[in-house]
């Protein structure tokens, strides 16, 4: 599966909000018209630069699968807690500490599982 970049564009919210879009971009570029003692790598980077600011709104967004269960995520909470308190808790926190483990590998193994079945 490949990467996705952080910066793609949604082509749907691009689609619905167009004429927005293209007002933005427009306006702005007719401010860096105006600008004539600059070269064209400069002319080229400011045009980047507004059509990036214009798209910002329109990033894509998705959502992270969840691999941990929350009785995983609860334990981890409670062992979190054992971390501050006094000695007499270490061998609490350690025991807690394994069986966290234990269930952390398996969510993630039936994570990846559900994935692999996808």
């Amino acid at each position: 599966m490949a990467k996705r970049k952080t910066d793609q564009i949604d082509p749907q919210k691009l689609k619905e909000d167009r004429e927005n879009f293209q007002q933005k971009i427009i306006s702005n570029i007719q401010i860096l018209k105006e600008e004539t003692k600059i070269t064209i790598n400069q002319q080229n980077n400011q045009i980047i630069e507004v059509i990036q600011k214009a798209a910002k709104p329109y990033k894509a967004t998705w959502k992270r699968a969840k691999k941990l269960s929350n009785k995983t995520k609860e334990l981890l909470a409670r062992r979190r807690e054992l971390i501050t308190q006094d000695k007499r808790q270490k061998v609490e926190y350690a025991e807690r500490n394994k069986t966290a483990r234990k269930i952390a590998k398996e969510d993630i193994k039936q994570h990846n599982t559900r994935k692999a079945i996808e």
